[in-house]
């Protein structure tokens, strides 16, 4: 037996590509939860269901939460938006990611209501958190992530929802 056959490995079958690491329900639960615990704490409502589907398009694509982390609670989703004036293709490609992370979004979802994590108001088709605090210690890059989607949840929370679509230049 030659010793190159001792060293050679064959990667498990079951090994999860970077996006697949990064890009997960248990995850995606999370970002969504925590959009919807900053839009309980601002108006204490059921977030909107549809709502659910712009959260990780716009947490997970990294030069847009850099622009929400940039942008102070306070100044809401007008201003966010308004920091695309130059770079509108940024904030067009929102509608798509949104397209594309339908399944992501429809996953987390099923995981986040599995965990106990939401509740769906059927009558409204709106989640609810089942907790507005208490979440875990994270990684840097993860509680960026998580702070960036409470403060969706609060400038959501402010405007309507054909305002929000607008703004954001999507449809649902």
């Amino acid at each position: 037996m030659d010793q190159t056959e001792h060293t050679h490995i064959t990667p498990p079958p079951y090994s999860l590509s970077i996006v697949e690491v990064v890009q997960n329900p248990g995850l995606g639960a999370t970002l969504i939860w925590s959009a919807t615990s900053g839009h309980y704490t601002e108006v204490a409502a059921a977030f909107p269901l549809h709502l659910a589907f712009l959260v990780l398009p716009m947490v997970l694509h990294f030069k847009t939460r850099s622009i929400i982390s940039d942008t102070y609670k306070s100044s809401g989703l007008a201003k966010f938006a308004f920091k695309f004036k130059g770079h509108a293709d940024v904030l067009l490609a929102i509608h798509t990611r949104a397209l594309l992370l339908r399944t992501l979004t429809l996953d987390s979802l099923s995981a986040a209501f599995a965990s106990n994590l939401l509740s769906l108001d059927y009558t409204n088709a709106s989640v609810l958190p089942t907790r507005v605090r208490g979440r875990p210690p994270q990684t840097q890059n993860i509680e960026s992530m998580l702070d960036a989607a409470t403060k969706l949840g609060h400038w959501f929370a402010r405007l309507p929802l054909r305002q929000i679509t607008s703004m954001l230049r999507v449809e649902l």
